[in-house]
């Protein structure tokens, strides 16, 4: 959205629009009454005070995207699917991090399930092993996207590049 990096205050949105923002939800924490410095980054979903015209007045000013680009996916469109890291994988042995799946593929590992173990939300330092099965978070095409790379095998990266998700 063309508000993304740019803070609060510069908006303007009680000025223009008759409307404040009260919340901010990140990465699934919520930050309650943030300050006018706060900064909008991408996927950030704000709760707005205001009159249901001000709120739907502000909605469209947050979401608006102007030039050319993939259009975002709504929310609706989002979906889980449950994918198996086959022992073949390139994946194996590499860490969500390094991985970089969000930027590489438009994709999120909401979950692991590995054995009889649950890990919901796993930090970046998790790495996949065969048998692993993920539950990934995305569009239908690009978590097909992601499951044809995670099918891969290494050997079918050239040798004189270091793996790399969508190589």
């Amino acid at each position: 959205a063309d508000v993304q990096g740019k803070r609060i205050a510069d908006l303007q949105l009680r000025s223009k629009l008759g409307c404040s923002v009260v919340g901010i939800e990140r990465q699934g924490y919520l930050i309650t009454l943030p300050t006018p410095e706060s900064v909008l980054y991408p996927r950030d979903r704000v709760l707005l005070m205001g009159t249901t015209a001000q709120v739907r007045a502000g909605r469209e000013f947050l979401s608006r995207v102007t030039g050319a680009g993939e259009e975002e996916p709504a929310l609706e469109e989002v979906q889980m699917q449950s994918l198996l890291v086959p022992p073949w994988s390139r994946g194996v042995g590499r860490t969500l991090a390094e991985l970089a799946l969000a930027r590489a593929f438009g994709v999120q590992v909401a979950g692991v399930h590995r054995g009889g173990l649950r890990l919901l939300n796993p930090p970046a330092e998790e790495k996949l092993q065969a048998g692993d099965e993920l539950l990934a978070l995305g569009t239908p095409g690009r978590i097909r996207d992601f499951k044809t790379w995670l099918n891969g095998r290494p050997e079918e990266v050239r040798a004189d590049e270091a793996p790399k998700p969508g190589a």
